[in-house]
């Protein structure tokens, strides 16, 4: 079975496929991937790794993009952790009681570092492929932030005053707010509103997504939701694993 990869907009067909092996390039003959307990010839596009925080028990999950079922979940002794999201291959959250942004394994959600928050009520993290934003509801500021020191390079005021989330697919930025309910998609250099929607329900605290796809949850409605990036539409939605929903977002 022939494998395509997409160059510039255009798929192309790959001739040769090399794996390395003990140091040693070596050219494959074929591809299998593991599809419904079953490994058969070809090739499944990686789509991400989704996350998922809910208050009321102080648990990570990690949801499978497709269907929205948990596929592993951690207590934490983390207190009240605000956001969830992350950028290619790194997993962050935030913590709104002590005003800190944690870097996660995301196999086992072990802290990999913890630095203070720019402001003092961290609400929200998340990113595009490559790049890391961050949002805070004391100051209505939304940064982007270094993935590596997790300091600040940029800033500029959210649309509204009760910042609750900022997250993205793998090249576009979105934001919700409490205060007026609404999503936005922002501009991922400026930091400025796009596009404008009212909000599923009436309490949004989660935005993020994983390659193609982007998720929204709310803490009144307790449903985790599959927007439509274009028209911030809802696509689909389903109960969250708890009562709680507090954030969602994903690494790319």
């Amino acid at each position: 079975m022939p494998l395509s990869v997409n160059i510039g907009g255009v798929w192309k067909e790959i001739e040769k496929v090399f794996v390395n092996i003990g140091g040693v390039w070596k050219e494959a003959d074929s591809l299998y991937a593991n599809i419904g307990g079953a490994w058969k010839e070809g090739w499944v596009p990686y789509v991400g790794r989704l996350y998922h925080f809910d208050t009321y028990v102080d648990t990570l999950y990690e949801l499978d993009p497709s269907s929205l079922a948990v596929t592993n979940s951690v207590s934490t002794s983390l207190d009240r952790i605000s956001g969830i999201g992350g950028i290619k291959d790194r997993l962050y959250i935030c913590e709104f009681r002590y005003d800190d942004i944690l870097e996660l394994n995301p196999d086992t959600f072990a802290i990999i570092k913890q630095v203070a928050s720019p402001s003092s009520n961290p609400a929200g993290i998340g990113g595009t492929n490559d790049r890391l934003y961050h949002c805070d509801e004391y100051v209505d500021k939304n940064y982007e932030l270094n993935p590596d020191t997790l300091t600040s390079i940029y800033m500029y005021k959210t649309p509204d005053v009760y910042p609750s989330d900022i997250g993205g697919i793998a090249s576009r930025l979105f934001h919700c707010d409490r205060s007026d309910d609404e999503t936005y998609e922002l501009n991922p250099n400026t930091l400025a509103t796009i596009k404008v929607e009212v909000s599923p329900y009436t309490d949004p605290t989660g935005i993020g997504g994983v390659q193609d796809k982007l998720y929204h949850c709310d803490t009144t409605s307790d449903l985790i939701y599959e927007l439509n990036p274009d028209t911030l539409a809802v696509i689909r939605s389903v109960p969250s694993p708890n009562i709680s929903p507090f954030g969602i977002g994903g690494i790319k």
